[in-house]
Parts: structure tokens; sequence; C-alpha cells
């Protein structure tokens, strides 16, 4: 079972989110920050993960990093897609 509890919120500023459970290891979670920002023509959405207690060996924390630093993303990004869903046709 997946529990998200809603550590932090700010309306219109920023929303915290812990998770726990689910493929995650006993004790392990994760945290999503979602913070919006002004800018000269609109609004920018970060969203940061960390996974907290999550036991990974060095090297797949390496390739994990090669990954991150080098590797080129396919298809939409996620929030492309939050985008899309929250502005498309009621």
């Amino acid at each position: 079972m997946i529990l998200m509890d809603i550590e932090e919120y700010q309306p219109c500023a920023r929303l915290v989110i812990r998770r726990t459970g689910g493929s995650l290891p006993l004790n392990a979670f994760a945290q999503e920050t979602y913070e919006l920002s002004g800018t000269g023509d609109g609004t920018l959405l970060t969203q940061t993960i960390r996974v907290h207690n999550l036991r990974v060996n060095f090297f797949l924390r390496l390739l994990m990093f090669f990954v991150q630093r080098f590797g080129k993303p396919t298809g939409k990004k996620y929030l492309v897609q939050l985008k899309e869903l929250a502005e498309g046709p009621a």
C-alpha cells in the first residue's frame, strides 16, 4: 500500500508530499516538492524528488548519475503531460 502525506502546503507557492510504502524498501521514503514562482511571462513549476534511506550501492548510484547527466530524455516529460491535462478540454 502506498501512503502519501502532505508535509507542507503554502497556497499558490509550495507543496511537499512524503510517500512511503509501495515498492520502496522498509524505512525508505520519497519526498516530492512542487514550487511555483513567477517569471516575466508566466509561472514556473519546479518539481524536486528526493529519496531517503534507499540503500543503493555505490555502482548503481554512479550509473544513475551518468544516466541523469548524459542520458537523453525520451517521450514527453512528466510535467508537460500534467500541463496538457490541466489545460485540456473539460
